[in-house]
């Protein structure tokens, strides 16, 4: 692989400090067996330590190899994404988001390397349910809003993918560029939401399987009212992008 080819791997956790203890050392294994040069953002919400451990953990890396945006209060889903996605070195060419609790295998993240770089296209998403695909365990409100939210997605706009709810995913470094100002939501919607704006303009999203496992330490952090509406609200907008061609520019993509 191109020693130019830089990999950002943005982290958005809510006192997760448990669960970043032991995902932090993997995922600097894995970067470092690419080959590649990398760097981590971490945007750290909570009063857990996070932060203060973290800065251990950079103290024998790379001046500014990883990059801690920190707040004691809760920021959201959304502004925690779209904050890392402003720190992102401007020499990345790949910027890799994963959930911080240990649903998400780092050791898979080389398969989404080699499926942008072979597959021609611009954003690579880890499914659970493509052929291949794994759950562990997964409680039936998060099953059913999964499955709710992948159907419509497929009646929405037509694309074929089967797991837009998930935030293990690899894009290009200039798909990323444009998401803070087009998309606003800022509960958990924030995922399928970049998923329906991205297909809207043509951009090439593949999939590669992935395996889901239950989390080590700490609850969910998703609350399931306002993901609801947040995910209702999302599917009004597209419906109505959809159907009323001439309200493209009026509306954005769905949140805020």
């Amino acid at each position: 692989m191109p020693h130019a080819e830089k990999v950002a791997v943005v982290l958005a956790a809510y006192n997760e400090g448990p669960n970043l203890a032991l995902l932090l050392p993997r995922l600097r294994a894995v970067l470092d067996a690419l080959g590649l040069p990398w760097e981590m953002v971490l945007v750290l919400d909570g009063d857990d330590g996070a932060h203060e451990w973290v800065a251990r953990f950079a103290q024998g890396l790379l001046p500014g190899q990883v990059k801690v945006s920190w707040s004691p209060q809760r920021r959201g889903f959304g502004n925690a994404l779209r904050e890392g996605f402003r720190l992102v070195s401007p020499d990345a060419v790949y910027v890799a988001t994963l959930d911080c609790d240990l649903n998400h295998s780092p050791e898979e993240l080389p398969r989404f390397v080699e499926a942008l770089r072979q597959g021609g296209v611009q954003v690579v998403v880890g499914s659970r349910y493509l052929n291949g695909g794994m759950v562990s365990v997964l409680p039936w409100w998060k099953r059913w809003a999964s499955s709710l939210t992948n159907r419509a997605l497929a009646l929405l706009t037509g694309t074929p993918l089967t797991d837009i709810t998930s935030n293990y995913r690899l894009y290009r470094r200039e798909v990323v560029q444009g998401l803070a100002q087009a998309c606003g939501a800022n509960d958990f919607s924030f995922a399928p939401q970049v998923i329906l704006h991205l297909a809207r303009r043509g951009v090439r999203i593949a999939e590669v399987p992935i395996a889901f496992h239950p989390r080590r330490h700490g609850v969910s952090k998703l609350p399931k009212a306002s993901t609801t509406l947040g995910y209702l609200r999302l599917f009004t907008v597209h419906l109505f992008l959809r159907l009323v061609p001439w309200g493209k520019g009026k509306a954005r993509d769905g949140g805020g």
